[in-house]
């Protein structure tokens, strides 16, 4: 849980990003959603978004927290690695 919330918190846009942009929409997703541990209904009222539109804005949230993971753990060359030992 520890490295998810850092994760999040990595993605936070600066304070020159204006916070309208898709960036801060991304940010605000995951952290209500995995941090704060709201119901997508709360978030999607809060953001002022349909269920159906914040569903598939959480989808790219997600696929951007996994981007980072991915490459903040360098777990392209951990995969590899794994897959040369098993052959």
């Amino acid at each position: 849980r520890e490295r998810l919330v850092e994760a999040i918190q990595a993605l936070k846009p600066g304070d020159d990003v204006p916070t309208h942009s898709p960036s801060w929409r991304t940010y605000y997703i995951l952290r209500y959603r995995y941090v704060e541990q709201s119901a997508q209904r709360t978030v999607a009222n809060n953001m002022g978004l349909s269920e159906r539109q914040l569903r598939r804005q959480e989808r790219d949230a997600e696929e951007a927290l996994a981007d980072y993971l991915w490459r903040r753990y360098d777990l392209q060359a951990k995969a590899e690695a794994m897959l040369s030992r098993a052959a």
